[in-house]
């Protein structure tokens, strides 16, 4: 075998072990899961913040759509004057229940 042929021989076998190995790690460390979760939380978030929406938002929403993901929203549910209690201040600093709890 000539060396050029040796070494493109080598890089693609190369290439393949590194598909296979990657393939592996995906699964064992359940990547692809991961990613599906992570899909899920952003659209409850845009879903809880729908009415804050800025112009990246509108930027990334159409990159994910273009690539094929369409995300399932959630149904949406009636409103009532019973979620509207109170209105929350989103500057206002949220106490944390743990944090000054007596042992």
């Amino acid at each position: 075998m000539d060396s050029t042929t040796l070494l493109v021989l080598i890089i693609i076998i190369s290439i393949v072990v590194f598909l296979i190995l990657r393939e592996f790690v995906c699964w064992y460390f359940k990547i692809n899961e991961r990613k599906v979760l992570l899909e899920q939380i952003l659209s409850e978030l845009r879903i809880l913040n729908k009415g804050n929406k800025t112009e990246d938002d509108e930027i990334y929403s159409e990159s994910v759509t273009s690539k094929g993901k369409d995300i399932k929203e959630p149904p949406k549910q009636e409103e009532t004057d019973e979620d509207e209690e109170e209105d929350i201040d989103p500057d206002e600093p949220v106490e944390d229940p743990f944090w000054n709890k007596k042992k």
